[in-house]
């Protein structure tokens, strides 16, 4: 991707944004009756640093897509395009992870994803 903010979009909403509810919520919460907790607490600081981050980057987007209806509509376009391609390539990921709830914790994140996009008015 040659585009620098088709890159930052790409990487900091839509990938994070995929992957880190996938891993450090999903994940870690299926693995605390393992863990005792450990690795909740070990992760938590990761929590604190992508709701800080998503904080930002949904306000950078926000403001790019307001600023005109072809900004908005190129990254409704990018969002679209690289979510699907994130959701196929974390798939094999939540099932080894997750086994059997693999799937359905993908959709809820996509879901929650879905969500956020939306928020940002952004239909993707």
């Amino acid at each position: 991707t040659k585009d620098w903010f088709e890159l930052f979009v790409a990487q900091n909403l839509v990938f994070d944004g995929l992957l880190y509810p996938l891993v450090f919520r999903h994940y870690v919460d299926a693995a605390s009756p393992r863990t005792g907790n450990a690795l909740a607490m070990l992760t938590e600081f990761i929590n604190d640093w992508y709701a800080e981050s998503a904080r930002w980057v949904d306000a950078t987007v926000k403001t790019a897509a307001e600023e005109s209806p072809a900004n908005a509509a190129r990254l409704a376009e990018w969002v679209g395009m690289w979510r699907d391609e994130v959701l196929r390539a974390l798939g094999p990921l939540a099932a080894l992870a997750l086994g059997e709830q693999g799937a359905a914790a993908l959709a809820d994140v996509r879901a929650e994803f879905d969500a956020r996009v939306a928020r940002l008015r952004l239909a993707a």
